[in-house]
């Protein structure tokens, strides 16, 4: 059994190398410097354009596409399309397959996707761009941080070590620097020492950027944050632009999720979502269900970019949309070629797929840049058992085992028992199903125990259990009880067609547009509103009747 996505963290993540300086943390916190509202897509999408006619190269052909997630633009990047194929313009194959999946030319299916050579081109283009700059200048502290970030894509922790170390020592209070080496330590599974190198820094009790690295940090590394109290005042006092206190509002109102304040977790995550980043997008579609609130669509494209891409594949999964889950998240990787969520995502998404031998090109790839990557190992060894390469599958399942220690020893039961049901030892793999089932509801996580049931149930049945039946009908139970993309498709393939139509309660509005039809005026009233509230509202007022007695 492959495993879930770990759970997001506001920590800062791995960028693509162009775009370090036009990060939000870049700018100053000043308020009066800090209150403009971000290039919407539609202006992006008018700008990449352009950019594409002055040099009609395959990264400004890229750019064009990226615009395609929010629907308004949907329409021009789809004419777009159509004149560049009519023109034989310059385009990867993972553009083409793109282009053709927009164009309708090619059946809705992840297997369009082009895992062997997804994101090499860039990382390649983007290592050489850098290399350049840094022979004119091998001091430039924003290139060799950019650099770092393509050293771990390719698994070399050390360099990547030496370069942020560099970069820090150029420039020590920059924030940039700060945060990127922070991720660094996290990503090499050392998250005291980047919790300890944000907590000690002068800047950080000023800085609001810091502050949410710091509360992430520190909620990975098991320890107390020594400035949530401090950021939760900031929020209250209203002396820093909300685009730069967006992430602080989502780390504190992770620590409210966390302690079951899920009242307070929405209104903050309400404050967040004025001016959201990637990460404050992506954790609020991620625990949408769970807050119970409907992310509004105008949020989550108009003012990031590579935010809309991470999040539309989170939303298009959650949504059981499965070609449109694996191309955003392919486009997701290929901005992030660095970072582990994007591969794992997809890795999930090709298990459910059937795709055994993409997921485990995809854990590979991921594992170069992170060998102790427990959820890449997870998904690694579960394709391999259901590829039937059982000996190399027990040789991941016990470097799972020594990776991921308890907290992955479910994972590893279950795929031991797809092992032993793919080798004709039917009680044995019941016995380890079971167990890890029985381990995953002891520790109250009742969705993995519903996909888990699930996974049992596919191995039952591709292996001829006798009993695949009565072991499809309690899965179907469970997952119909605690429904998740991945129970419900997993199911769905088995023939278990009931628990499509399973529906989850109304979410709450985190704001509404109130139509005065008086003044002809509409006004957005900011609150979260009760379950099921309409988007749209009609104030009606009572007028004054005259008496005609």
């Amino acid at each position: 059994m492959r495993a879930d996505l770990p759970p997001r963290r506001l920590i800062p993540r791995w960028r693509k190398s162009s775009s370090t300086l036009a990060l939000p943390e870049a700018a100053s916190i000043s308020k009066t410097n800090s209150i403009r509202q971000l290039p919407s897509q539609r202006d992006r999408l008018m700008h990449s354009v352009g950019a594409w006619k002055d040099s009609p190269t395959a990264g400004h052909f890229g750019d064009v596409l990226a615009c395609a997630v929010d629907p308004d633009c949907l329409p021009d990047v789809t004419a777009f399309a159509i004149k560049a194929i009519d023109d034989e313009a310059s385009m990867t194959k993972p553009q083409r397959a793109m282009v053709n999946n927009l164009l309708g030319l090619a059946p809705p299916s992840i297997q369009s996707l082009d895992v062997v050579r997804l994101c090499n081109e860039n990382v390649q283009r983007d290592v050489k761009r850098l290399r350049s700059i840094l022979r004119v200048n091998p001091a430039n502290p924003l290139a060799l941080l950019d650099y770092a970030q393509l050293q771990v894509a390719a698994g070399k922790s050390r360099d990547a070590e030496r370069s942020l170390r560099s970069a820090l020592t150029l420039a020590p209070n920059n924030r940039l620097a700060l945060r990127t080496v922070a991720r660094f330590h996290v990503h090499s599974h050392d998250a005291a020492q980047a919790h300890q190198l944000l907590r000690r820094h002068p800047r950080t009790e000023h800085d609001p950027w810091l502050m949410a690295s710091e509360i992430a940090t520190a909620s990975a590394a098991g320890e107390e944050s020594v400035f949530a109290s401090r950021g939760r005042r900031i929020l209250k006092e209203g002396k820093f632009a909300p685009a730069q206190i967006s992430e602080l509002a989502g780390a504190i109102a992770g620590l409210e999720m966390k302690n079951g304040n899920l009242k307070s977790a929405r209104n903050l995550f309400r404050q967040a979502l004025l001016f959201p980043n990637d990460n404050v997008i992506a954790q609020a579609v991620t625990d949408r269900q769970l807050l119970g609130i409907e992310v509004l669509p105008d949020r989550s494209t108009s003012t990031t970019s590579s935010s809309a891409v991470e999040a539309a594949a989170l939303d298009a999964w959650q949504k059981r949309e499965v070609s449109s889950a694996g191309s955003n998240a392919m486009r997701w990787h290929l901005e992030e070629p660095f970072s582990s969520r994007p591969l794992q995502f997809l890795a999930s998404v090709f298990s459910v797929g059937r795709l055994h031998e993409e997921a485990r090109v995809l854990a590979l790839r991921g594992l170069t840049a992170d060998p102790n990557d427990a959820s890449l190992t997870a998904s690694l060894a579960y394709s391999l058992a259901a590829e039937g390469r059982l000996t190399e599958a027990e040789e991941a399942v016990r470097r799972l085992i020594q990776v991921g220690g308890t907290a992955y020893m479910p994972y590893a039961q279950a795929t031991l028992g797809l092992i032993a049901m793919r080798q004709g030892l039917t009680d044995q793999g019941d016995s380890l199903y079971l167990g890890a089932i029985d381990a995953f509801a002891r520790a109250k996580n009742f969705s993995t125990e519903a996909v888990c049931r699930a996974y049992y149930a596919r191995a039952a049945n591709d292996t001829g259990h006798p009993d695949r039946e009565k072991i499809l009908k309690a899965a179907s139970d469970a997952v119909a009880k605690h429904p998740s993309p991945d129970g419900i498709l997993l199911l769905s393939d088995l023939g278990a067609k009931e628990i499509l139509g399973t529906t989850k309660e109304p979410g709450r509005r985190l704001y509404q547009w109130v139509l005065d039809p008086v003044a002809n005026a509409l006004i957005r009233r900011e609150g979260v509103t009760e379950p099921g509230a309409p988007a749209l509202v009609i104030e009606h007022r009572n007028s004054d009747r005259r008496n005609d007695n």
